[in-house]
């Protein structure tokens, strides 16, 4: 019997090692001595089974994104097919899904900032953006299949424009009471 592939769950527990330093540490102190730390593992562990730090930060990435479009497209998939729109805006202008959660919203600032200095940080950046936009497209779309495409895109791009700015004021410590006004304005942006 051979051994055991551990690729996968060695690659899963340096991902979540280098998540937790950066949440702790920020991305600039998040260094390979520090992961292999926090991993428990020797830094050849990461070499090994992930490469170098560029290596290591583009899986990190690739995985974070992963991790929202799944959760969206999970959460979408159990939509009834009525009041679809709604429903998705209620999970965006809420604390239920994703996006607010405190260490998955220091890691996209982190990236944010990194995507400043590195171009392929930030196309995939827009990958993760333009999905949430393709999402409020498509429901809008549907429940509103007599508009122009042109107003439809216009829509989206206001509610995920209205919903980045109200995630950000929410990471800067507005009460969660500002949830409520940011979905009623919500339904002003697509009704109109």
């Amino acid at each position: 019997m051979g051994r055991k592939n551990l690729s996968l769950e060695r690659q899963t527990q340096l991902l979540d090692a280098f998540e937790a330093c950066i949440v702790r540490d920020g991305l600039a102190g998040a260094s390979l001595q520090r992961v292999a730390d926090e991993a428990a593992v020797k830094l050849s562990v990461i070499h090994h089974y992930i490469g170098n730090r560029q290596d290591l930060i583009d899986a990190m990435i690739a995985r974070f994104i992963q991790r929202y479009r799944t959760e969206t497209q999970v959460f979408l998939g159990q939509l009834p097919q009525q009041d679809r729109l709604s429903q998705l805006l209620d999970f965006y202008f809420s604390e239920t899904g994703i996006f607010y959660r405190a260490d998955n919203t220091i890691i996209l600032n982190e990236l944010m900032a990194l995507s400043d200095r590195d171009p392929a940080v930030k196309t995939q950046l827009r990958l993760l953006y333009a999905g949430l936009y393709a999402d409020f497209e498509t429901l809008l779309s549907e429940t509103y299949p007599d508009r122009e495409a042109a107003t439809l895109q216009a829509q989206a791009h206001n509610l995920l424009s209205l919903w980045v700015g109200h995630a950000t004021l929410r990471w800067l410590g507005f009460a969660a009471a500002t949830d409520a006004d940011a979905r009623a304005a919500s339904t002003v942006l697509h009704t109109t």
